[in-house]
């Protein structure tokens, strides 16, 4: 690790702080592999600290005008990707939308002000939002945003490829009630549903007897969105099978239809129509944001808006808006089904606290991944089924109906996971953490004291554990007070705190204390030191 800093400190001169701010993160997040990705960055923004008190100031802003000018320069190489995903978002528009008027634009403005590193906003995807819903709002999200700043942040793309893969879904998510899955191909290799391997034969065997059965499959092959490759079968030869099996690739799975609740069944009995729902982890808080139900076609296998389907609006207690948007984006207030929306027709979802309780079960499974657009079913047993787990899901789709899709969160899901990386310090919360139905537990610490005090409460509940990593590496830290309400201590939440000279704790109050919590604490007492490993 010595040698790789002191590469990347010997290109200062030539290349200035901006390289080695990036180049250091890049060096450390390679050395670190799995590692959070906010250790990471305190790591390395670690090595620009002066230890002069008197330079800190000088060197906070440093970084910042670095790393807003390492953003501005990743901006040039992405603007016309950039003005692409602009232009995305007028495809909800229409030629005779009313234009914003100058009010409009000014409190759109003065949302988004704070956000200054990503430029003057773009006032399209407003207009087309407020046109399509009804609503004004300058908190609506536009779509480059989302593509290039808020999923970056709340969905790693080291973790997304793995978890998008529709072979491994049913084991990921394993507490949920999912579509049955009789058989997966995963590179090559054929598994049946207790992930037992198993030949070609085999697999083709398991599908003649469930359609033998009358039970109908569905083909699903991984890394295709929109509905894309799906073929559905309610009979077929041994041959036949083969044949679909080997021109679906390397990566598929094999489940049976699902058998829809009669008042979905309606909207349109050619497919499966889905709830989408779009959930958010804030703080270890599960948060669902938006929903919306996805209308087939008729005659069409998929329920994808993009192959002539229609989205219907839904609120968070599961009622359904009095029009839909097919797919010129016109309001309808009835499906092509024939099926009437509003007073005396389809007003509400089928039990949606099932599509809700089982989205949290879900989520809770993949923690890693913050923001999640969930496709979920509801069978003709009145339970929810997920279908789909979308890590890049349009939320345009949302906002055309209902309006923002994080409402009331919004200012605080865009400082969280946006503001926090690109701003001065100081601008966000002291503290990060994770809230939970009786407890908070501190993550992080993005201050600058060198004496830190624990809060007893955030947000009305008492903090009782630090989390791991939580001061890690924080090496202007000299002395942390902890409060009497904590009673667990994560693994190296303290660890690399190599200038911390006291640790007020009392260690009487500890329940649980992980492994190598005071590592590389050098100028604690090692007595102190020694009754702590003590609890471990």
């Amino acid at each position: 690790m010595g040698y790789m800093v002191k590469e990347v400190f010997d290109k200062i001169r030539s290349r200035g702080i901006s390289y080695v701010f990036s180049r250091t993160l890049e060096v450390v997040r390679g050395r670190l592999g799995e590692t959070d990705y906010g250790i990471e960055e305190r790591k390395c923004m670690g090595l620009f600290r002066s230890k002069s008190k008197g330079k800190e100031n000088e060197v906070i802003n440093k970084e910042y005008e670095a790393r807003k000018f390492n953003l501005q320069k990743e901006l040039e190489f992405r603007k016309a990707t950039i003005r692409i995903a602009k232009k995305e978002d007028e495809n909800y528009a229409l030629p005779d939308d009313k234009p914003l008027t100058k009010e409009q634009k000014e409190e759109i403005d003065a949302f988004w002000k704070k956000y200054e590193f990503m430029g003057k906003i773009d006032y399209r995807a407003f207009q087309a939002f407020y046109n399509r819903s009804g609503i004004f709002d300058p908190r609506y999200v536009p779509h480059y945003i989302t593509k290039f700043y808020l999923r970056p942040n709340t969905a790693p793309q080291k973790y997304i490829t793995a978890f998008q893969n529709k072979a491994y879904l049913p084991v990921l998510l394993s507490n949920v009630k999912q579509p049955d899955t009789i058989v997966r191909k995963i590179e090559g290799l054929y598994y049946d549903r207790d992930s037992n391997h198993i030949s070609l034969k085999e697999a083709v065997d398991i599908c003649l007897e469930t359609l033998n059965g009358g039970r109908e499959i569905v083909v699903k092959p991984s890394g295709l969105a929109g509905g894309k490759g799906v073929e559905f079968l309610s009979s077929a030869t041994e041959e036949e099978l083969t044949k679909v099996f080997r021109e679906k690739g390397r990566l598929f799975v094999v489940q049976k239809a699902i058998r829809q609740h009669p008042e979905m069944a309606a909207l349109n009995q050619s497919t499966v129509n889905t709830v989408r729902l779009t959930t958010f982890l804030y703080k270890g808080k599960f948060i669902p944001a938006a929903a919306l139900i996805k209308v087939g076609s008729p005659n069409v296998r998929v329920d994808n808006y993009k192959h002539g389907g229609c989205l219907l609006g839904v609120n968070m207690d599961g009622s359904v808006l009095p029009w839909a948007l097919d797919i010129d984006r016109r309001r309808i207030t009835e499906l092509p089904s024939g099926v009437k929306l509003g007073e005396g027709g389809f007003a509400q979802v089928p039990c949606f606290d099932s599509v809700l309780k089982t989205a949290e079960k879900a989520h809770y499974d993949i923690p890693k991944i913050k923001l999640i657009s969930w496709d979920i079913a509801i069978d003709d047993e009145n339970e929810a089924e997920i279908i789909e787990a979308n890590f890049g899901g349009d939320l345009r789709m949302h906002q055309v109906l209902t309006g923002p899709v994080f409402g009331d969160m919004t200012e605080k899901i865009l400082d969280y996971y946006m503001l926090r990386k690109y701003s001065k310090p100081g601008i966000t919360e002291e503290f990060d953490y994770n809230e939970y139905a009786d407890r908070i537990e501190i993550t992080g610490y993005a201050g600058h004291d060198a004496d830190v005090v624990i809060p007893a409460e955030i947000a009305g509940k008492p903090v009782k554990e630090i989390g791991q990593y939580a001061f890690g590496f924080k090496k202007e830290i000299k002395s942390i007070t902890v409060p009497e309400s904590v009673e667990v201590l994560r693994d190296h939440c303290f660890f690399g705190c190599t200038s911390m000279h006291t640790l007020n704790i009392n260690l009487d109050n500890l329940k649980t204390v992980a492994a190598s919590t005071v590592n590389r604490c050098y100028k604690l007492d090692k007595d102190f030191k020694e009754k702590i490993r003590a609890l471990e």
